[in-house]
């Protein structure tokens, strides 16, 4: 397998006409335009890439974006993240049922271009086999200007996270016992034990 130094991500949610389970669905066009999207939580079949069909890109690193602190105001419905890269898109269906302030939190980011021309700055070739996407530092450090808590974390077993998972990257939990997450995200394309930490 050829390894990704970087992936450069356009991301957009409409997330007040985002698909949901009855199939409806909308426009994606390239950056910050409204596209085809919903929002992430835990699984979703995935098609493999070819990574020898990826564009170069020259997209960098960059400040992050700031953004307001969401309204939490849970819907519970599942939605789809559309993540135009420079490798093909990759669509990821999030689960609002289990993670319901996740998957406002990251249509609030994308709705705001939190995410546009950021790279995916951390890919893991051996366990736990991760594309980590959604800092615009690129440096495994940056995000929004707020953190939330843990949902939907798996029970432990030898493979919390099977391919195709995605889950909030996080810090663990701060002096006061609260979540870190914020907008960074895994991609797990392997079977994988990661520790079962992450929402």
């Amino acid at each position: 397998m050829t390894p990704i130094s970087a992936f450069s991500v356009f991301v957009s949610i409409d997330s007040a006409n985002a698909a949901d389970k009855s199939g409806s669905k909308n426009v994606a066009v390239e950056n910050s335009k409204k596209k085809k999207t919903s929002e992430t939580n835990s699984t979703n079949s995935t098609n493999p890439t070819n990574i020898a069909i990826c564009a170069p890109t020259n997209i960098r690193a960059h400040r992050a974006l700031q953004v307001p602190t969401p309204k939490i105001k849970p819907t519970f419905t599942t939605k789809t993240l559309t993540l135009n890269t420079n490798c093909g898109d990759i669509v990821i269906e999030a689960d609002g049922t289990k993670a319901p302030v996740t998957v406002q939190v990251l249509a609030s980011l994308a709705n705001n271009r939190f995410f546009d021309q950021t790279l995916c700055h951390r890919l893991e070739a051996t366990n736990p086999f991760i594309l980590q996407c959604g800092d615009p530092t690129g440096s495994g450090m940056g995000g929004p200007p707020f953190t939330y808590d843990d949902e939907n974390k798996p029970v432990t077993k030898p493979n919390n996270y099977p391919a195709g998972t995605v889950a909030m990257a996080n810090a663990g939990l701060d002096s006061q016992g609260r979540g870190t997450n914020g907008s960074q995200f895994f991609i797990v394309y392997q079977d994988s034990s990661l520790d079962g930490n992450y929402t």
